[in-house]
């Protein structure tokens, strides 16, 4: 149904769009994944592969090798400096 929240959720349960309230809560064991239907910059350089191959490559050795362009993963200037803090 057009209009229901499913690509939000996605976007939620794989952590490419932050939640404007609440929390969102995963399994340390689960992983989600999905191919957007316009995903030229992820899929241009996977052709030979079926999307369930994609999914199998992305996340071989147990880490999301495209993670680091999620805008959860990058760390801001502000949390960099409290990181740099001595504890």
């Amino acid at each position: 149904a057009n209009g229901a929240g499913k690509f939000t959720m996605i976007k939620l349960l794989t952590g490419e769009l932050k939640p404007s309230h609440g929390t969102v809560y995963k399994h340390p064991n689960c992983n989600f994944a999905y191919v957007a239907q316009h995903a030229f910059h992820h899929i241009e350089q996977h052709l030979d592969k079926t999307p369930n191959e994609y999914i199998q490559w992305r996340y071989s050795g147990g880490e999301d090798k495209e993670a680091l362009v999620k805008s959860t993963v990058k760390i801001s200037d502000e949390e960099a400096k409290k990181m740099a803090e001595p504890i």
